[in-house]
């Protein structure tokens, strides 16, 4: 009877109650919202490369369910790895057209080109064209075969050194690099692949390279781990949360390749965070790493601005940026501390002061915590001595010598005690 079910049924939903506020999904918006930003981050059919479930899944959902952006052929790395899905991408999907490529099935298919060893040739160390790469894999050529036991053998790449020519009066007439960049569009593209060996997915995109000559446009997630760039990084043109493949190498410490800020402000400034400022609504650690990758660009684009002179539309996406991701729901992250000195350099001392003040306590006392924790909780402390050490050089920046000292004392006595 109901009368007898009902402490059992009292005691099954404790669970429930006790857990709604993380249990339930109501308002939470952000991951159809992630997947429209990233699409809006590639120009019409474009080719994106993602790297997994979290920055695919929600891509896949918005075209197959809702028809969005349909033109963009999105490709998850893990995937290329297999020949059922390198063959999907040679067929028409929705508005895209198939990848073009220059190896058949026989030179990806399951068992094939796995991955290739790297065996140096001097005859290609200083370098070898992609095309003529591209072109002896597919021939299965014996330039590049190797022995790899009971007789079998394995294809290689001879060089990590690659190149691969540019029509340069196509690239400045198609128009997709930066204005600030246009005079230095390469007739050559140069860069070398520190990897002992490739896998079928590096294979598949370096072809793709080799045989697109700039017809659609090629991008890189930013969520994509750096190791699967494939030492292409200087050619990166960032416009929002991609990184498009282009003919023009710059070398930087703060960020792969350069960005084009006329692009990424119009679509970054158009992105959509619903909610993340809703206190009510609970996200876990997987949404506020999105979130802080959206930190990361806002900051760098607000950065270029302001380095270029306009300081008023710095201003204008720093404002945006605390305004759709405030601390007061988004925790502060390793991305925030570059807002310190641009705030600073845009006559903003007291808000860059208090922004040091905050992030400063907020390190020390999640150290503090996470240290009485115990050892399980390494990954927490090392990004929390992480940000102190970009705060000690942010108070460096904005002349606070003496808090730049302080903090760094703490630091030391944190390193010490982690060493008992």
């Amino acid at each position: 009877s109901w009368a007898l079910a009902s402490p059992v049924l009292v005691l099954a939903l404790i669970p429930l109650l006790t857990n709604w506020s993380q249990a339930s999904r109501a308002g939470e918006t952000f991951t159809r919202d992630f997947a429209h930003d990233l699409l809006n981050s590639v120009e019409p059919y474009g080719i994106l490369i993602t790297v997994g479930d979290n920055d695919t899944f929600p891509l896949w959902y918005v075209q197959e369910v809702e028809g969005y952006r349909t033109d963009v052929r999105v490709a998850v790395l893990s995937y290329l790895n297999t020949d059922w899905y390198i063959d999907q991408m040679k067929r028409q999907a929705y508005k895209s057209e198939p990848w073009p490529l220059t190896l058949e099935n026989e030179n990806y298919r399951q068992g094939t080109n796995d991955y290739l060893p790297y065996v140096e040739r001097q005859q290609v160390a200083a370098g070898i064209d992609l095309k003529q790469f591209v072109s002896l894999v597919r021939q299965n050529h014996p330039a590049l075969q190797v022995q790899a036991g009971s007789g079998s053998t394995l294809m290689s790449f001879p060089t990590k050194n690659f190149f691969l020519d540019v029509d340069q009066a196509k690239v400045a007439k198609a128009g997709f690099v930066a204005n600030d960049f246009q005079d230095q569009i390469v007739d050559r593209m140069q860069w070398t692949i520190n990897k002992s060996l490739l896998e079928k997915k590096h294979l598949i995109i370096l072809d793709l390279l080799a045989t697109n000559e700039w017809s659609r446009p090629v991008y890189f997630s930013t969520t994509v781990n750096s190791a699967d760039f494939m030492g292409l990084s200087e050619y990166f043109q960032l416009e929002g949360l991609a990184y498009r493949v282009v003919p023009v190498k710059v070398s930087s410490e703060e960020m792969p390749g350069f960005l084009n800020k006329e692009v990424m402000y119009k679509n970054m400034m158009n992105f959509s965070f619903r909610n993340f400022n809703d206190p009510s609504i609970f996200y876990d650690e997987n949404y506020y790493r999105f979130a802080a990758n959206a930190r990361d660009k806002f900051g760098k684009l607000a950065a270029e601005y302001l380095m270029s002179g306009d300081n008023a539309r710095a201003k204008e996406i720093v404002d945006h940026c605390f305004e759709q991701l405030p601390p007061s729901t988004v925790p502060y992250d390793y991305y925030t501390p570059q807002f310190i000195s641009i705030m600073a350099d845009l006559g903003e001392e007291e808000r860059a002061k208090s922004l040091w003040e905050d992030m400063a306590k907020s390190s020390r006392e999640s150290v503090e915590y996470y240290l009485e924790k115990g050892a399980l909780f390494d990954m927490e402390i090392q990004t929390n001595l992480f940000i102190m050490q970009q705060l000690i050089g942010e108070a460096q920046a904005i002349g606070e010598e003496q808090k730049a000292k302080e903090l760094q004392d703490v630091f030391v006595q944190y390193l010490q005690r982690m060493r008992r």
